[in-house]
């Protein structure tokens, strides 16, 4: 595949070495792969880029013809090739042939790019103002999420835990002090109410009594006035009598006895009511200090977790898999806003390429792409064109089109990296079309090309031909590459390939095996 946008003269210190049937050619500026076309640049281009192509393929080919004619005459037939019985008395050239055969031919357009990571990802210390202690990965490397890159200085911190664990002991501490007072107001509580109890029914009691007591004051007055109409009479001695007025007097007594007692339960009642007031609000106390003792024991929780989580953030974690593209983070180093690493998130790379907007057109998502580089000829991979950018930029007029790279291993084992300016071969359409052999096209003086079709009386016609672009076969050997004719010749006809160089149009050939 052609990727210099201009190709200098041959320069056998200049460019690789690649195979021509035990011959060497030296030409870098030629990437073949099998069954693929290198687009056309524009007119000129194309043909300049061909017809070197066709140059060195045709020169070596006579060198190489003209080695094995000097040998013993091939017998052995290859596919694809016609073999004369026999050498005729009057042929004065002999060559080999092949047919024309249809291909497929895939239609590239060519442009540059860069090698970016689909998502590079910092890695910021969340801890500032403290001190690394330990980096535990590379540049280079692969980490896991989750993955420890890097251990921070957390003294201080364990030390504020500790303190913050002994508050949270001594909230405890409090809670339950306060608890027990709870349970003695509460006990207090209990008794008041035991005793308000026990005051209503000695009040109960007292009310029983007083009633009784009322019931014998009036059973004692009625018997004092029937016995004062009796000793009125004289029925009865003045000593009943009187003794029926003491009767009276001691059960007026008894009255006044139980109203006092039945006044000292009702405050006895009293004060058994406000004592219970007194421990309800004793324990309304104890149950408020003991939620704000609760409080205090969450508030020395939080800070506990808060250093806690202060703490973790000293161990700096992966935050997705990949590969560490940088590590800025050094031992002893004093962390605050700065990056330490940063990772190619899943290893996954892709190439902004630069794409004209004359020929965005071209371009669809999805399409297969070939990515090669200038700076060394074994990077080859494939890529696919994952987004076309919306925007094109006004000073230079190309948008970004971004594809997608294979997956990498590991950066250190593999041809890509971040910053690569690499060349990349979109893929835009597939056609069938009519191939033959780089070998068989012999460049013409005026820019043209010309081949030599093999007519059934073994004479050749020189037929001026449009070529396409070059179809490689096997990578690196230019004898198997191939030249796509757009106009000129047909599926079929046979044309001279080894020896072309020497024959002119009318010319009486012997056809023997390649």
């Amino acid at each position: 595949m052609v990727h210099k946008d201009t190709l200098p003269d041959i320069d056998d210190d200049q460019y690789p070495e690649l195979s021509l049937n035990g011959d060497r050619v030296k030409f870098e500026d030629l990437e073949e792969e099998p069954e693929e076309a290198v687009p056309p640049q524009g007119g000129s281009l194309r043909n300049m880029v061909i017809g070197v192509v066709i140059g060195i393929v045709a020169t070596l080919g006579v060198l190489h013809f003209s080695s094995n004619n000097s040998s013993e005459p091939v017998t052995e037939e290859s596919p694809g090739v016609e073999v004369a019985p026999a050498v005729s008395p009057s042929a004065t050239q002999t060559v080999t042939v092949a047919p024309v055969e249809m291909t497929t031919v895939t239609r590239t357009l060519d442009v540059t790019g860069t090698v970016e990571a689909y998502d590079l990802l910092p890695v910021l210390p969340q801890a500032s103002a403290v001190q690394i202690q330990q980096v535990l990965v590379n540049q280079g490397e692969m980490v896991t999420e989750g993955q420890v890159m890097a251990v921070l200085d957390d003294s201080v911190l364990r030390s504020q835990i500790d303190q913050a664990n002994a508050q949270v002991e001594s909230a405890n501490s409090l809670v339950r002090q306060r608890e027990a007072n709870l349970g003695q107001a509460q006990a207090g509580l209990a008794q008041a109410q035991a005793s308000l109890l026990e005051a209503e029914s000695l009040l109960t009691q007292n009310q029983a009594r007083l009633a009784e007591a009322k019931a014998n004051l009036d059973q004692a007055r009625r018997e004092v006035e029937r016995y004062e109409d009796l000793s009125s009479q004289g029925v009865v001695s003045r000593q009943e009598l009187e003794t029926r007025i003491t009767t009276a007097k001691t059960a007026e007594e008894g009255v006044r006895v139980a109203e006092a007692n039945i006044s000292s339960a009702r405050a006895t009642i009293s004060s058994a009511r406000a004592n219970i007031g007194s421990a309800e609000a004793n324990v309304e106390s104890a149950e408020s200090n003991i939620r704000s003792a609760e409080a205090e024991v969450r508030s020395a929780q939080a800070r506990v977790r808060q250093l806690e989580t202060q703490r973790e953030q000293t161990i700096v974690r992966a935050p997705m898999s990949g590969i560490v593209a940088q590590r800025t983070a050094r031992v002893g180093d004093v962390t605050g806003n700065q990056q330490l690493f940063s990772i190619i998130a899943e290893n996954q790379l892709e190439l902004h390429a630069k794409v004209p907007e004359t020929q965005l057109s071209q371009v669809r998502i999805g399409a297969a792409v070939t990515v090669t580089s200038d700076a060394d000829q074994n990077l080859q991979v494939r890529g696919v064109v994952r987004e076309i950018a919306p925007l094109i930029d006004p000073q230079s007029r190309q948008a970004t089109v971004k594809i997608d790279l294979p997956p990498l291993g590991a950066i250190r084992d593999s041809f890509l990296r971040p910053g690569m300016f690499l060349r990349a071969a979109i893929t835009t359409t597939t056609v069938q079309g009519m191939k033959v052999p780089a070998r068989a096209i012999v460049p013409q003086a005026d820019g043209s090309s010309i081949v030599y079709r093999l007519l059934p009386d073994d004479t050749v016609e020189a037929r001026t031909v449009e070529v396409g672009n070059v179809i490689a076969v096997i990578p690196g050997d230019l004898s198997q590459a191939s030249i796509e004719i757009i106009q000129g010749l047909n599926v079929g006809d046979r044309i001279a390939i080894a020896g072309a160089s020497y024959l002119k149009d009318g010319d009486k050939v012997n056809v023997v095996s390649r």
